[in-house]
């Protein structure tokens, strides 16, 4: 059972994440906790906070692949 709520908040972060990072790059402003970078004013520091946004993302998303296959497994009786 604790897999399978790990795997539902880590699949929800991901969700999010990607809707978020689509949002950002739409506005032109990635925004942090409490902070934000615009594209057209501060394009280095715009450009590392998406880059850091979308490897969580990427974590996060094979994190969920990894806990599906192993919730499978433990399906199967593996």
């Amino acid at each position: 059972m604790f897999l399978l709520g790990m795997m539902a908040f880590s699949t929800a972060g991901a969700a999010y994440g990607v809707w978020a990072i689509i949002r950002d790059n739409a506005r032109g402003r990635v925004q942090g906790r409490g902070f934000g970078f615009d594209r057209a004013t501060q394009p280095i520091a715009y450009a590392a906070l998406m880059t850091f946004n979308c490897v969580v993302v990427i974590l996060l998303t094979l994190f969920s692949l990894f806990l599906a296959v192993v919730l499978l497994r433990k399906a199967m009786g593996g």
